[in-house]
């Protein structure tokens, strides 16, 4: 081998050390920007996290508010349904008196609604009044509030 050769063989070699450095060092700054890029998706990542963890508390606190007072309405429903059903023939209908064509005041006291004042079937008063007066009128809103079907619900 001649000087000449040799001594491109040498700058070749030097030139392929270089560039074999260049690469590395290229290799590590893009190492290094995808290290930082990482961090701040992992800093990210971990941020939004938090937010939603705090949104999810929050979810569940409104959630158990909500069946909390579901459960409350619940037994004030049923408090209400009882009481209209006690209430149901709580008022009186008196039917005829003893006196000339059934006057006096002093007839018999049947169970009747307080609102349609219509007289309890079974009670004994069908002998006394007509079959129109027995039972709930159509438009009695006790009648309708009773017999409106609820939905049960477990909460």
């Amino acid at each position: 081998m001649t000087a000449r050769e040799k001594s491109l063989l040498d700058a070749f070699d030097y030139q392929c050390e270089c560039n074999l450095s260049y690469v590395r060092e290229q290799d590590r700054k893009v190492v290094e920007i995808g290290q930082g890029h990482l961090r701040d998706l992992y800093t990210t990542l971990l941020a939004d996290n938090e937010r939603l963890e705090t949104c999810l508390r929050a979810a569940k606190e409104t959630m158990d508010e909500h069946h909390t007072r579901a459960e409350a309405l619940a037994a004030r429903v049923k408090a209400l349904e009882e009481a209209l059903s006690r209430v149901e023939w709580a008022g009186r209908a008196q039917g005829m008196g003893f006196g000339p064509h059934g006057s006096g005041g002093d007839g018999p006291r049947f169970p009747a609604c307080p609102v349609c004042r219509g007289v309890k079937p079974g009670s004994g008063g069908e002998r006394e009044f007509s079959a129109s007066a027995i039972g709930h009128k159509p438009d009695c809103t006790l009648r309708a509030a009773l017999s409106t079907p609820r939905e049960e619900t477990t909460p």
